[in-house]
């Protein structure tokens, strides 16, 4: 069923009202991919790079016609502080996100951003009738969590003790099925024992190159917007054309590069 709803700002949620949507699909599967990009310092010469290759995953994205009616996206931006430059939405109406210096890499602040914002959408999503895939939050890091004092008067500044507990309700919150959270280390000099703590599903890309990362994306998120894929009385998706039960996690070239790169490069 088609429901004509009226468009929102791109910062405007429906996790505060459903109504920013136009002719959403209610029976479709829906899926949130939430990315969590670090934007501190080290970052900036890879900017072009990254804003050249995300703006072409969202172009195709919106291209293919079962992945615009199920996909939606939510950006988180961090550096000293943390920002949600496109709160949960359709992956069809979102314009491009400009990445720009942002300080620190306060990584544990970002992930329990959005974490937050993926369990909203969650709960708002099934509270209005729609099945749900579990939201994907992806860390992509080319460093390892830098913070200020704790007197610097940053409203995000957290105590190691702090830091700790929110990687460990991540993991909990994940055992629990709640969502699937995946770690991007970029570059040679990311922290694989502090991506190996938030996640066990750790990937990487070495030479910058983000073709392997959206291309894995891309096909994974195509994957769940199958038409045909339908959610069986025990909460697993099928193929009703094969009968065969399907999963998220497209596991192909890209990926099984991006998981070699990872294990090779960190011990």
């Amino acid at each position: 069923m088609l429901k004509t709803l009226r468009i929102m700002p791109q910062n405007y949620s429906y996790l505060e009202s459903i109504e920013n949507f136009e002719n959403i699909d209610t029976t479709a599967q829906r899926v949130l991919i939430t990315l969590v990009v670090d934007c501190s310092g080290s970052m900036e010469p890879h900017f072009p790079e990254l804003q050249k290759k995300f703006d072409d995953f969202i172009a195709k994205s919106k291209d293919n016609e079962d992945v615009s009616r199920c996909a939606d996206i939510c950006i988180v931006t961090y550096g000293t502080e943390v920002t949600v430059p496109v709160r949960p939405m359709s992956i069809a109406k979102v314009s491009s996100v400009r990445f720009t210096n942002m300080g620190l890499t306060n990584t544990p602040k970002a992930l329990e951003t959005a974490i937050e914002e993926s369990r909203k959408w969650r709960k708002t999503i099934q509270e209005n009738g729609m099945q749900v895939w579990k939201p994907w939050v992806v860390l992509m890091t080319d460093g390892w969590t830098t913070y200020p004092d704790l007197d610097s008067g940053y409203s995000s500044c957290y105590s190691r003790t702090k830091m700790n507990e929110i990687i460990k309700n991540s993991r909990e919150y994940e055992s629990n099925g709640k969502h699937h959270i995946f770690a991007l280390g970029m570059g040679t000099d990311y922290d694989s024992n502090e991506l190996r703590n938030i996640t066990d599903r750790c990937l990487a890309i070495t030479d910058w190159n983000f073709d392997d990362f959206f291309g894995w994306l891309f096909k994974s998120v195509a994957t769940m917007s199958q038409p045909t894929i339908s959610f069986s009385g025990s909460g697993n998706a099928v193929d009703s054309d094969t009968g065969e039960e399907v999963t998220a996690v497209d596991t192909g070239e890209e990926f099984q590069a991006m998981l070699s790169k990872f294990l090779s490069v960190k011990s």
